[in-house]
Parts: structure tokens; C-alpha cells; sequence
């Protein structure tokens, strides 16, 4: 609830004292006008109200007060650092619920206790994560909800005295979470236990270690990951193609240089990286260095992270560095080739295992070396091992990724491709179309040459198909409602008129007023009755005509006819309709234009375009033309009316659409429909126009019939 400032003097004299002082959050109070809120103007406030704002304003521990059946807040300056940055000042004087959304299934049902039963409550180190700083954060409070009464001696508020524990309880936490870890590790009797204990752990308390992973150094002195799957000792590459980011690379250096853990700080921090749990950048890195036998550098690092969100302290600064070395020295003493197969064998069985499409390439024929059953069952191949993708699929099948292949393998440059058109035969033979996501990562060898690819895929085809039709179907659902919207409204206005007319004569009848009904009276009534009907008419064809179209079945009954002779017969039959909005006819009508079609449709569109002209330009002349063009008729309605957007002159073809800016009556179908029976004789009909400059209406109707497939 915002409300406009009006500035008091910021020392308050005689009943309005309470609010001196108060620091940032007292000028605030001061400055608000109260006399727009619920609450009132100052001067009005109850005694007690005064009493506990007062008390709140001069406390220097963190309080807030929710005031009255709206739980109007109120704070003070020692509550400010709580808030962040978002809900402070916009929060004094807005109501609770408004201002704490997103925890009030948390604190509602104890304010709802103090205030209906006055039951007060006390929470202590209790997470109430909290909007605060641009996100929702993971905060401990120890805070009480109490009772405030009013004159009467009811509860009229809630008071809450507060403190935030966040940095302790995280630091409690993280510090038994180091503890836990450091106990597995002991216990670990090789390297292959040691991943699977830090990982029990680390699973019970992702948000303290959010991120590891283990590198080790080839003969070169480059490091390469081993997090992710390699083939067996004789399957081509070995290790991952990637090596480590300059930041992570950097403190790898370290720590094998100096032979103990080293710590980095990342600025800024590095974006989310493999392994890790917690959906932030890493601010910190601490890695540790595997034992060596002999004076030889260290045969690889552990590499943890740290992300900003919570504090991280000196003291588990400590920890970190006696968790880092414990590690390390867990795995110096497992370092053994046995313990290096098991563990490559267990990602071995995780690749296969995995519930996304992988494979792994070896050489620059990209042989097939590695590919898991959710890859065979997406591209429809079971025998892909030791052949070359060429040999599996054909040019047609896979497009560029022949050519993405050849050019990750060339230039060690990773790709990602989003929704990549792929082709999959299905079992008759037919290729169907499937979109797909993939990433192609190189292998590389210790001597740093590139001997495979690594790729990834995602089948995102029927995602994409989902949302395509759940727009179309969101599109026909507003359709459907617009469509119910503008007909029960033009089918209403014939109807009334109809039904004034006849309730008119049905009151003259009973008076036995008839004599005074001249002959004249009677015509206009008649007259006014069958435009009426003419007008209810033509509405529900439409919509049958909608529905036929919908459906496939709007048929076209084609007979030989004369063009000229239609067109004239349809004016002279909608001259008096036309006269009476004042539009004048202009006509230049080639004569014995011959020609098969439907005359019932044809004359359908001739109207539905000369009443659109009169509608849009009432008063005006409408020009309507025929000749023939290389046996092709002309239709040609042209208006002096207001004119269409050119950017609009497709759209206006569309179902519901309105002509040009005028608000007049209509469906808005009778274009859509005159576009359906002229494709269905085989022409075309197209707009021209140009604002403030009328528009001009072109069917080409070719003089030979369509084929019979057009026809129904």
C-alpha cells in the first residue's frame, strides 16, 4: 500500500511526540500521510497505538508490529538490515500479507493465533526464507509474536520482536557437515569408497559444499576431469577433451606447485560448473593435491567451491583447509591402477546407464566407440559400434551433422545446437522429422591432439510439438470467446428491431388502432422487418458457412454462367440497401463474360464486398469493375472510405477481423469466407489500400473450372 509524503517537522510537539526521533524509520512515519491510509491521520491514532509505535521507534533491538484487521506494519531502524535491498521503504505501513507473500503460510497461522485467541509464540532458529537482495534467501530467525491491546482491552496487533540467526546456524551447520565428511573419509578404504563417502555426505548437505571435482595431470602436466565417462584401455580417447577453466586452472597450478591446498578467490565468479548441486556462480575454490611417492609433483588435484549466497567465515575458512587435506591425503594413499579401473568402469556403467542420449566418437571418421541405449532408441540403429556415422546414416537423415563432426574434430572448438532437424526412418520406411539438442565436446589425448568427440542429445520434438499446440489451442479458445462475444451481440440487434416491430403492431391491435395504420406505415414497417431478417439471415450463413469451412465440407456447385449477367443482377438487387446509406454505384462491367462456378457463392462475395464498401463509406461512391485477363475474370470493389493499414491488408482475411478503424456491425467472418470460395474456384482475392485513401477489393476467378478436388 503506497501512500503520498507529506513532511511534518521532524520534532513532534505535544501529543504528536511519539514519533520524534526514531532515526531513518521515524522520519519515514513522519513522512507518510496517514490521512489517505486506514488508519487515519496522526491525531487520530487510539492511545494505545501511539503507545507501542513510540516504544517501537526509540528500541534498538529489531521490531516489527502488524496493526489492526489489515496487519498495517510497522518497523524500526535496528530492523532495517534485515530487509536487504526490495521491500524497504515501500514496506512501512503496507499490509503484511502484501509485503511478506511468500513466507505467510509460515507466519500467518501465528499471527492468526495472537490475534483471534491471543496466543502468543516463540520460534527459535527457525528457517523463514525470505525475498530479500533480488531473490528468495535461506534465513534463521529466533522471534516471538505477541499480543497488543487496545483501550477496549482487545487485541488489536501483533508485536514481534526479532533476531536474525542466519550466520550463525550456517556456520553450525557447515561446520558438522565437515565433520561428517571428514569421518567418512577416514573410513574410506580406497579411491572408489572415498568418492562414494564424499558424496553420501555431500548429498545430505548440498548447500554448504556445493561443488567438487577431481583432476588429475597427465604426462604433459596438463589436467583433465575425470567426472565425466572415458572409454576402456583399447576404446580410442582418454579422459575428458576439456581441460579446466583459467580460474580453476589457475589454482590447480598452485596447489601442485606448492604440494598443499590452495585457495582462489573468482572475480567475478565463475558461471555454474559441472558437479555442482547449487544453481549460483562459484565465488571460492579451494584444491587440494593428490600424494606422490618420491620428489615427483603432485598426480592431480580435488577441487572444491564455494558459492557467495551464505557467509563463509575465517573459522570455516579452517575447516575447508583440514577437509581439503584430508581428501587429499585419502587419496594418496588409494592412487593405484586398480582403484583407477574400478572407478572408470563405474562411469562406464553410469554412460550406459544414463537417462540421456550419449556417444563417444574416436577418430576423424567419428567411429563409434561408446553409444547407450537411449542413443540407439532415438536414432533407430542398434549396430552402431566400430562403424563410422557415414556408414549409419545417410545425407538426408542428418543434414550438418556430418559437417559439425568434421569441424569440432578439426578445430577443438565445442558446439551446442538447439532444436537441429533430424531424420529417423520409421519402421515402413518413412523418415519422420525429429528436432533435436546436441553438444559435441573433443577428446584429448595427454599430448593435448584431439582423438574423439564426445556428444550429447536431447529429443526435444514433442516439447516443441506441445507448445505449438497448446498456443494454437490458447488462439482458438480467444477465438472461440471473441466469436460468442461479437455474435451474441450482432445477432441481438436484428432481433430486438424485429421484436420492437412486432410488439408496435401487437399494441395497435389491441387498441384497435389499425384504421390509423396508412398503407404507407405498413410498407416501412414490412420493409424494416425484411432488412431486419435479410440482415439475421445473412449472420447465421456465415456462421454455417464458418462451420462448413471448419469441417472440409463447403461445397461448390459449378455450372456454366455468365458472369456479367451475374454481377449486374446482384447490384440491381442491392441498390435499395445501398441507397438508403447514401452510396452511389459506379459501374464498369464488361459484357458476356462466360465462365463455371457457383452463382449462389459468387454472388455471395460480390455482397458481402459492396455491403462492406457501403458499411465503411456511407455516402460515398463504391466503383465496381469486371474484364476479362487471359481467361481469368476480374472482379474489381472499389470504396472512398477511411482506408486499411497496408501491414494489415492480410490480416484483415483472418476470422473476426474488422475492416480498416471504423467500429461498425458484422462477425467479422465475411471476408474469411469470400477467401475460402474463390480458393475453392481456383482464384484469389487480395486487398489494396492505403490510409485515409479507401481501400480496393480483387477476385481473380479463372474462366475454366477447377479440378473436382476443389469443388466440395
Amino acid at each position: 500500500m503506497m501512500m503520498s509524503p507529506s513532511l511534518h517537522a521532524p520534532d513532534v510537539p505535544g501529543p504528536l511526540s511519539f514519533v520524534s526521533g526514531g532515526g531513518a524509520t521515524g522520519a519515514l512515519v513522519r513522512a507518510i500521510d496517514w490521512s489517505k491510509t486506514v488508519l487515519g491521520p496522526l491525531e487520530s491514532w487510539p492511545v494505545s497505538l501511539r503507545t507501542i509505535v513510540g516504544t517501537l521507534l526509540h528500541s534498538r533491538h529489531p521490531m516489527v508490529l502488524f496493526w489492526g484487521p489489515e496487519l498495517i506494519q510497522f518497523y524500526n531502524d535496528a530492523y532495517l538490515p534485515s530487509f536487504g535491498q526490495g521491500k524497504h521503504p515501500t514496506a512501512l505501513g503496507q499490509r503484511a500479507r502484501e509485503c511478506w507473500g511468500e513466507v505467510w503460510p509460515i507466519i500467518w497461522p501465528q499471527i492468526e493465533a495472537v490475534m483471534h485467541h491471543g496466543t502468543p509464540s516463540w520460534n527459535e532458529d527457525r528457517v523463514v526464507p525470505s525475498f530479500r537482495n533480488g531473490r528468495i534467501e535461506e534465513l534463521y530467525w529466533t522471534y516471538g509474536h505477541s499480543p497488543v491491546y487496545d483501550e477496549t482491552g482487545r487485541v488489536a496487533g501483533v508485536l514481534v520482536v526479532c533476531t536474525e540467526t542466519t550466520t550463525r546456524v550456517v556456520m553450525e551447520r557447515r561446520k558438522d557437515t565437515v565433520q561428517a565428511l571428514s569421518e567418512a573419509l577416514a573410513r574410506a578404504a580406497d579411491a572408489r569408497s572415498v568418492m562414494q563417502r564424499a558424496a553420501e555426505v555431500l548429498r545430505k548437505a548440498p548447500y554448504d559444499i556445493p561443488f567438487v571435482q577431481l583432476f588429475l595431470r597427465g604426462a604433459s602436466g596438463e589436467f583433465r576431469r575425470v567426472d565425466a565417462p572415458t572409454p576402456g584401455p583399447d576404446e580410442g580417447p582418454k579422459g575428458r577433451t576439456d581441460g579446466p577453466l583459467p580460474q580453476v586452472a589457475e589454482v590447480l597450478r598452485r596447489a601442485t606447485d606448492a604440494r598443499e591446498p590452495a585457495h582462489h578467490v573468482c572475480h567475478p565468479p565463475l558461471p555454474l560448473l559441472p558437479g555442482s548441486v547449487w544453481p549460483e556462480p562459484v565465488e571460492e575454490l579451494w584444491a587440494a593435491p593428490l600424494g606422490t611417492a618420491g620428489g615427483e609433483r603432485p598426480a592431480g588435484c580435488i577441487v572444491l567451491g564455494i558459492s557467495p549466497r551464505l557467509p563463509f567465515d575465517e573459522g570455516y575458512r579452517s575447516h575447508f583447509r583440514q577437509l581439503a587435506s584430508q581428501v587429499a591425503d585419502a587419496l594418496a594413499l588409494k592412487q593405484s591402477q586398480t582403484s583407477v579401473e574400478v572407478v572408470r568402469q563405474d562411469l562406464r556403467e553410469f554412460f550406459m546407464r544414463a537417462p540421456a542420449p550419449m556417444c563417444i566418437f574416436s577418430g576423424p571418421e567419428h567411429v563409434y566407440v561408446l553409444a547407450n541405449e537411449r542413443y540407439l532408441q532415438l536414432t533407430g540403429h542398434t549396430d552402431v559400434l566400430g562403424r563410422t556415422v557415414r556408414e549409419i546414416f545417410a545425407d538426408q537423415e542428418v543434414g550438418r551433422f556430418f559437417d559439425l563432426l568434421d569441424e569440432v574434430y578439426q578445430t577443438g572448438v565445442p558446439y551446442i545446437g538447439k532444436e537441429l532437424p533430424f531424420y529417423r526412418r520409421d519402421e515402413r520406411g518413412v523418415l519422420q522429422k525429429l528436432l533435436l539438442n546436441v553438444g559435441y565436446h573433443p577428446f584429448r589425448d595427454d599430448e593435448g591432439r584431439i582423438t574423439g568427440i564426445f556428444a550429447f542429445v536431447e529429443n526435444v520434438t514433442e516439447l516443441r510439438e506441445a507448445e505449438t499446440l497448446a498456443r494454437e489451442l490458447q488462439t482458438a479458445v480467444s477465438a472461440r470467446d471473441t466469436f460468442l462475444g461479437i455474435a451474441s451481440h450482432e445477432l441481438k440487434t436484428p432481433l430486438t428491431s424485429l421484436k420492437l416491430q412486432t410488439q408496435i403492431g401487437q399494441r395497435a391491435l389491441a387498441r384497435a388502432e389499425l384504421h390509423g395504420w396508412e398503407p404507407e406505415k405498413v410498407q416501412r414497417l414490412l420493409e424494416l422487418t425484411a432488412r431486419q431478417t435479410s440482415r439475421l439471415t445473412r449472420l447465421v450463413d456465415d456462421m454455417l458457412d464458418i462451420s462448413r469451412i471448419a469441417s472440409g465440407k463447403l461445397a461448390m456447385n459449378l455450372e456454366r454462367v455468365c458472369l456479367s449477367a451475374l454481377a449486374k443482377e446482384t447490384i440491381e438487387r442491392l441498390a435499395p440497401e445501398l441507397a438508403a446509406v447514401g452510396a452511389t454505384l459506379v459501374l464498369d462491367l464488361a459484357p458476356d463474360i462466360q465462365g463455371e462456378c457457383d452463382p449462389f457463392r459468387i454472388e455471395q462475395v460480390l455482397t458481402n464486398l459492396l455491403t462492406n464498401a457501403a458499411r465503411y463509406a456511407p455516402g460515398a461512391p463504391v466503383h465496381v469493375t469486371l474484364e476479362e485477363r487471359e481467361a481469368t475474370a476480374v472482379l474489381t470493389v472499389r470504396d472512398h472510405g477511411p482506408g486499411i493499414d497496408p501491414g494489415c491488408l492480410e490480416r484483415i482475411f483472418n476470422r473476426f477481423e474488422r475492416l480498416g478503424t471504423v467500429n461498425v456491425g458484422g462477425l467479422g467472418l465475411g471476408l474469411n469466407i469470400c477467401r475460402h470460395i474463390v480458393q475453392a474456384h481456383g482464384g484469389r482475392i487480395h486487398a489494396e489500400s492505403t490510409l485515409g485513401q479507401g481501400a480496393r477489393f480483387v477476385v481473380e476467378l479463372p474462366l475454366v473450372a477447377p479440378s473436382a478436388g476443389s469443388r466440395g
